[in-house]
């Protein structure tokens, strides 16, 4: 069973030997407190006799990511690698073999992998030298099974150099006292060296040799740049001895070897009667403001003479816990202390009862002050919230603005949460704002039916933190960090259901597969993502934050493997307590636990902000409960990578079975098959994004889109334009060719015999679509190009065009001239396109 408790397999049906049906049952055989189960029974009859030819198995595409050519004894080398089939989807919950190629003998298992949803599979290994020598040779095998033919990688080579043998050392320990008086200091000093000279940075343990178990540590030490080192011990008797056999000790690291010293023997003499001390403490500042530096002084007398070198403690008394230490000091030569401290407020309290305590040691005796109090005030302000309206349209697009001020802060980048109150469970996490300098804010909301009586009761809150009072604009005043009355929301009813995502309209019957394309940020580099757990339920949403992530981290993946660029995601977790963002981000996507209200789970799984003028930042909700439970992890980060790309402008698939990005709209469905969605990007939705963004990642300049552009499946319907293609033809007069690095890539592959032919030409077909590749005039011109060969069977391209892109992906020849010899090869019929 997996987290959530469900269980999944597979049968490969067949008659049954005795004849009649087969009647499966399911049987929990009971442990660990629980007891023992069994299912209904459900019978499944299948036919005697000849049967259809199953299909013929897929090939499949192993990748291995280049390994470290060196490698240190004892470092961790990370092994990552992804398996796909013959149409490029990832290939999950497979069993991938990593291991070393060995010349004469049977090929050694250095790991056992499993691949993910998308595909991907990854594994550490321990470098050690190998033991016959030379190099290790790693590459992957998929042994395949379920439909899937076997595949392997390329080979990566990794070198260990051999651990050098560590240096021996030799270790002393200066002449200890023979008798000390308990609570009496002891200085422990010594020197560590080795042949080259001394041991800089070692850490040295003082012990007591003891003949009944294990010694005791006494004190450790660092040593310096000189080799030297200092421990400081207190005196004191064991339980039963008073002589102690003291010796100092190194354990050696992989440069160095260990070593001991000789025993030394202290008798350990009972205390003598303490002398009596007493301490003040010079009176602090009556209020501070959290954050706030002060330092407490004071000064410490035994007799009428000063104590020095004494330790200083400086406490909070707390009648209801144990007091809180704050901080701590030593007296100086005339037995003064000063203790910084870093004002920080209580959970309830403000006004603190400060007091200084020695401890007592060295034949002085404990004493404490009186108790002084400072109040640790946070900072207040105001937050205020504009009207709104008392009704929308399920559907709408609501936009919360407001204003924040913090007393004696500014308040750019706070962090503001719109919520909906709830009297009887936590409340909704409706959307996240940024707070800009002159204390605004704004944030967009999708209206949808978020209580069973479809009214929302709205208020803006800023939970301030440890430096903050909270504000929110139901209660009047600060409140505590645990809420206040909240008796004053806005209360906002939301008209009619929800009929599905807020972008786009419908599914236009009869037309050809496509999607939506609507803006391209202007962003320069990775867009900043700031993943808002709910504020009312920390613990059940932080359980989502890795698969968020990991869903947009889909997109990364996909688009770098396909076109190269840099195609990463700046992340900002919004951690408890925090009360500001770091940066201006481009997306928040909320992570919205709904506790049976309607509307979660029930009429979407999640939703983004798409508009002609996206509001930044773009606000993006995933439902991580609703009344079914918990979303499973897999589905939160295919919900958080759909929403996550239409926050960043494109829209819905059409018209394409089981596309990820297809969905409801307008109460129906964009395309056919919508309950069984691929759970990574299509080839088409990949396009869009580089039809957006170009083919270098995130970084500007991004290519300007026509609000609800198409980008087609294929040849648009007559009258229509072409939205855009994956990546525009090289400029005039430029210098190579714009091949992607993702077709050299495959080059290699087909050369190598990893892809078939059909493979390798749909590449071609690309080059060709986006005018990378020409194709002299009366030459074939579709948009998908296939090997040349008669008759229905399967196409064959000439070995020599083979060795040439094997040419070309090692480098060999250049872009240009590949692309004058696939368009020469296109012109003449040699490739059909």
């Amino acid at each position: 069973t997996a987290e959530d408790g469900t269980f999944s397999g597979v049968w490969t049906a067949e008659p049954r030997p005795s004849g009649g049906s087969w009647d499966f049952y399911a049987v929990f055989e009971g442990g660990e407190g629980l007891q023992k189960s069994r299912s209904e029974t459900h019978s499944v009859s299948v036919a005697a006799g000849a049967s259809a030819q199953p299909a013929a198995p897929r090939a499949t595409g192993l990748y291995l990511e280049p390994l470290p050519l060196s490698a240190a004894p004892g470092a961790i080398v990370e092994i990552y690698g992804w398996l796909e089939d013959d149409s490029g989807f990832a290939v999950p919950h497979a069993t991938v073999y990593v291991k070393d190629d060995v010349d004469l003998g049977r090929d050694r298992t250095v790991a056992v992998l499993t691949t993910a949803e998308d595909g991907t599979f990854s594994g550490v290994w321990t470098a050690e030298p190998r033991p016959s020598g030379g190099s290790w040779d790693f590459y992957a095998v998929f042994k395949g099974g379920e439909g899937l033919q076997k595949s392997r990688s390329h080979t990566h080579s990794v070198t260990v150099e051999a651990a050098a043998r560590p240096l021996p050392t030799r270790l002393s320990l200066d002449a200890v006292p023979a008798a000390v008086r308990e609570g009496q200091a002891v200085a422990f000093e010594g020197a560590l060296s080795s042949g080259d000279g001394p041991v800089a940075g070692a850490l040295v343990e003082i012990k007591d040799d003891d003949a009944l178990r294990p010694d005791d540590t006494l004190a450790t030490a660092w040593t310096g740049t000189d080799g030297r080192f200092a421990a400081a011990w207190t005196a004191k008797q064991g339980l039963i001895e008073t002589e102690l056999e003291v010796y100092a000790e190194y354990d050696g690291d992989g440069a160095y070897g260990p070593s001991s010293t000789p025993r030394q023997s202290i008798e350990v003499l009972s205390a003598a009667a303490p002398e009596p001390t007493s301490i003040s403490l010079d009176a602090p500042p009556g209020s501070v403001y959290v954050g706030d530096e002060i330092v407490f002084a004071g000064l410490l007398l035994s007799g009428d003479e000063p104590l020095a070198g004494a330790h200083v403690g400086i406490y909070e008394d707390d009648p209801l816990s144990p007091d809180q230490h704050i901080g701590r000091g030593l007296t100086d030569g005339d037995g003064r202390f000063a203790v910084p401290w870093t004002a920080s407020a209580g959970l309830i309290e403000t006004d603190f009862d400060i007091y200084a305590e020695f401890g007592g040691g060295g034949g002085h005796a404990k004493s404490q002050t009186r108790r002084h109090e400072v109040s640790v005030l946070r900072y207040g302000g105001d937050i205020r919230l504009d009207p709104l309206p008392r009704d929308v349209v399920a559907g709408d697009m609501v936009v919360f603005r407001g204003s924040l001020e913090l007393d004696m802060n500014s308040p750019l980048g706070a962090r503001v949460y719109i919520m909906d109150e709830d009297q009887l469970n936590p409340d909704d996490l409706l959307a996240t704002a940024y707070v800009e300098a002159d204390g605004r804010f704004a944030a967009n909301w999708f209206a949808y039916k978020i209580d069973a009586d479809s009214v929302a009761d709205v208020y803006a809150v800023f939970e301030g933190g440890s430096r903050f009072y909270r504000q929110t604009t139901c209660d009047e005043g600060p409140t505590f960090d645990f809420g206040g009355l909240c008796t004053s929301t806005v209360p906002l009813t939301v008209q009619g259901a929800t009929g599905g995502s807020p972008a786009g309209g419908g599914r236009p019957a009869g037309e050809p597969a496509y999607i939506e394309m609507f803006y391209s940020m202007d962003i320069d580099g990775p867009p900043r993502v700031a993943i808002v757990p709910s504020p009312d339920q920390p613990t059940i949403s932080m359980r989502y934050i890795a698969p968020a992530q990991e869903g947009i981290l889909m997109w990364t993946s996909s688009m770098e493997r396909r076109y190269g660029g840099d195609w990463s995601v700046a992340f900002a977790v919004v951690e408890p307590g925090a009360a500001f963002f770091d940066e201006r981000p481009d997306v928040v996507m909320n992570l919205v636990s709904a506790d049976g209200d309607a509307g979660c789970l029930d009429e979407y799984a999640g939703w983004a902000m798409i508009y002609r003028e996206p509001i930044r930042p773009v606000q993006t909700t995933i439902c991580i409960t609703g009344r079914g439970g918990a979303v499973p992890a897999a589905a939160a980060a295919s919900t958080a990578a759909h929403e996550f790309i239409h926050a960043v402008g494109l829209g819905h698939a059409f018209n394409k079975a089981g596309d990820m990005m297809c969905s409801v709209e307008d109460g129906r469905p964009t395309c056919p098959n919508l309950d069984s969605r691929a759970g990574i990007p299509s080839d088409l939705d990949a396009a869009a994004v580089a039809s957006m963004y170009g083919t270098d990642g995130f970084a500007a300049p991004n290519n300007p889109v026509q609000y609800e552009s198409r980008l087609y499946d294929g040849e648009p319907p007559a009258g229509a334009d072409r939205a855009g293609d994956p990546a525009p033809p090289a400029p005039a007069g430029a210098d190579a060719a714009a091949i992607p690095g993702w077709i050299k890539a495959s080059a290699g592959w087909w050369s190598d015999g990893l892809i078939s032919d059909e493979e390798f030409a749909r590449g071609i077909g690309y080059l060709i679509q986006s005018g990378i590749v020409s194709v002299a005039p009366g030459g074939a011109g579709g948009a998908d190009a296939g090997a040349s060969g008669g008759g229905g069977g399967s196409p064959s391209i000439p070995e020599w065009i083979k060795a040439s892109a094997g040419w070309w992906a090692d480098g060999l020849i250049s872009d240009e001239e590949f692309a004058r010899g696939i368009g020469h090869l296109v012109s003449t019929g040699v490739i059909l396109a």
